[in-house]
């Protein structure tokens, strides 16, 4: 009898302990039924046990991935035990990757009983990797670009200055528009170069104070050169708009990114507008916009006359991975890296949307205030 009560006192104990690590702990029987679902797992997925027993596993972390865990299951088989990393689905609908390991479960016969799973969520993890090797690939491609762009503006130069010491009085009628047309693509050019090597200097800058105005210009001017004709921009910048204190380039991303959504959302044509405005937020406003806090800020607003956005998916545009592009066109870490830039500024990001009735991103930057 005491060796009984010693062996229920451990079970109850083990029980316990598995149910306080932060793992999710997943015990699912050959048919793919799940038979136990620890405190963890409720934590990392939002279902609770109750809710999730008796389910079929692949419809609770794969829905609408027909046998996704075929290739596993035959390495299970083999071996009796399987490592390696799934992309997984939370009840809310959010995607995440997991580190999971699997265990064959046999009874005293030796004969397959069930699949132990212990997962583990990586997905801040797998982010940081991908934004490093992200910067590393850009830092590499921006110091190519940058040997390049000195290069061509030094031959832009040249062409400029034998343009400039021809005799203009000779020349007449066609030939003088086709030079004149000529030398202001050069000089065009030359800009442009001047704006990308600009960029490039400050991207090891520490946080300064960045005039928002200037700012909003330089990006315009890049957009304007690049943009297609049948995209209308329109810029309000409000006069003493305040200073923001940060890392320009960042910042400089967060616009471009948010205008190129824009210019995807209008295949065929549309309008632009950018804006920026100082706003003083109070208690009562703030509350209704998420990760706002009291006080005095910069906003800066990027409005498309576009697609739109769905209600459904609305809310999870800024989410890791999250994407509506074909895979060959987006990561879905666009947005994600542009609401992480400006958490880092101490500001928050909202949006305003309706299906097939444009987009407006409004970023709210802290005025006057330095950030960590």
């Amino acid at each position: 009898m005491r060796n009984l009560l010693v062996d229920l006192d451990l079970r109850t104990l083990s029980a316990a302990l598995i149910d306080e690590m932060h793992d999710a702990v997943i015990v699912r029987d050959l048919d793919d039924r799940i038979r136990f679902w620890n405190k963890g797992a409720e934590c990392i997925y939002g279902w609770r046990a109750t809710e999730v027993a008796d389910r079929n596993l692949c419809d609770v972390l794969s829905p609408g991935e027909v046998d996704s865990f075929k290739q596993q299951r035959r390495v299970l088989a083999e071996t009796g035990a399987w490592v390696g990393e799934l992309q997984h689905v939370t009840k809310e609908g959010r995607s995440i990757i997991v580190e999971s390991r699997w265990k064959l479960q046999r009874d005293k016969s030796q004969r397959p009983l069930s699949v132990l799973m212990v997962n583990k969520d990586i997905t801040e993890k797998k982010i940081l990797e991908g934004n490093v090797l992200r910067a590393q690939r850009i830092e590499t491609v921006g110091r190519l670009a940058t040997s390049i762009a000195h290069d061509l503006n030094n031959v832009l130069s040249i062409m400029l200055m034998s343009m400039h010491s021809l005799p203009q009085e000779q020349m007449q009628g066609p030939r003088k528009n086709v030079f004149e047309s000529s030398q202001a693509c050069a000089e065009r050019a030359t800009q442009l170069l001047t704006q990308l090597l600009s960029i490039a200097r400050e991207i090891d800058q520490k946080p300064s104070s960045i005039n928002v105005g200037h700012l909003v210009s330089e990006t315009v001017k890049l957009l304007r050169s690049s943009f297609p004709e049948s995209i209308k921009i329109e810029v309000t910048v409000s006069p003493n708009v305040h200073s923001v204190a940060g890392n320009p380039t960042h910042l400089f991303q967060v616009l471009l990114n948010l205008c190129l959504n824009a210019r995807d959302a209008m295949p065929s044509a549309g309008t632009l507008g950018i804006g920026a405005s100082n706003v003083a937020l109070h208690e009562t406003a703030g509350a209704s916009l998420r990760g706002a806090a009291p006080g005095d800020y910069v906003l800066l607003s990027i409005a498309d006359t576009g697609t739109g956005i769905a209600p459904e998916i609305a809310g999870r545009v800024f989410e890791p991975f999250f994407t509506t592009k074909e895979r060959d066109r987006g990561t879905g870490l666009g947005l994600f890296t542009v609401a992480s830039i400006v958490k880092n500024h101490g500001g928050f990001i909202d949006l305003a949307t309706e299906t097939k009735g444009g987009t407006r991103f409004m970023v709210y930057l802290p005025a006057k205030k330095m950030y960590l």
